[in-house]
């Protein structure tokens, strides 16, 4: 709840007339993020891409994302992110080397 919280700060400032406007968006980000974790995971039950490492999940034509030959860009999780060119993006924004971790 803490992080729909900061998400919604940019929220605040729009909504600060009610505590009614406020929580109408806290439920619509919740029942949005529910909505594409279950769609992404076959409703939680499939943690890694159905294709998986067996699929190319490489754009080499992503030549400011270079792809590491060693790691697979394919989803995981319930935030199912491939391809290598968006990797990166999604790891600048959250502190972390996208294209080569773990």
């Amino acid at each position: 709840m803490l992080k729909t919280a900061v998400v919604l700060q940019s929220y605040v400032i729009v909504s600060l007339d009610s505590a009614v406007t406020l929580q109408a968006i806290v439920v619509r980000e919740i029942a949005s993020f529910y909505a594409h974790v279950t769609h992404e995971t076959g409703h939680f039950c499939y943690i890694k891409e159905i294709d998986g490492p067996s699929k190319d999940y490489y754009n080499e034509n992503a030549t400011h994302c270079p792809c590491n030959p060693t790691k697979g860009y394919f989803s995981r999780g319930p935030i199912q992110l491939s391809w290598n060119s968006n990797h990166r993006p999604a790891g600048t924004a959250i502190s972390f080397d996208g294209l080569n971790f773990g």
